[in-house]
């Protein structure tokens, strides 16, 4: 996510954004959006590695070969992820599409969201943080 300060004028915008697309997809947010899309952002890796990691280890446990298995796995992250994107349907309708779900989806869900949210107080403690710290040397 960016976020573009009030003082950043037309032309700087597109040329930072043009910049910023050169790295993928950009997802524009104001700055009072800013602390969650950060948690969200900075910390949502460590939540799909373990994914992964499960995803892969089930494949091995069964015959795959580790390397086939972790190439599958990311593949299965990265293909769910770029479906998500382009199709413009929602996790949950894409998720009805299948009828082999075997996962407690609810639960899988309140982990996930319980886990951002923690990761939210995290960064907004540390912007406490910053601030205080910053208002002392003033």
């Amino acid at each position: 996510p960016v976020c573009v300060g009030n003082y950043v004028g037309p032309a700087e915008r597109e040329a930072a954004m043009a910049l910023l697309r050169t790295f993928g997809r950009i997802a524009e947010v104001t700055e009072e959006e800013m602390a969650i899309a950060t948690a969200l952002t900075a910390v949502g890796p460590t939540y799909i590695f373990p994914v992964i990691a499960a995803l892969a280890d089930a494949a091995v446990t069964h015959g795959l070969p580790p390397a086939t298995a972790l190439t599958a796995a990311c593949q299965v992250v990265a293909g769910a992820a770029q479906l998500v994107l382009e199709s413009k349907r929602s996790p949950e309708g894409l998720a009805l599409l299948t009828s082999l779900r075997t996962l407690d989806e609810a639960t899988a869900k309140k982990l996930f969201t319980q886990a951002v949210e923690d990761a939210l107080g995290k960064v907004l403690a540390a912007e406490a943080k910053l601030r205080s710290s910053s208002n002392k040397g003033s």
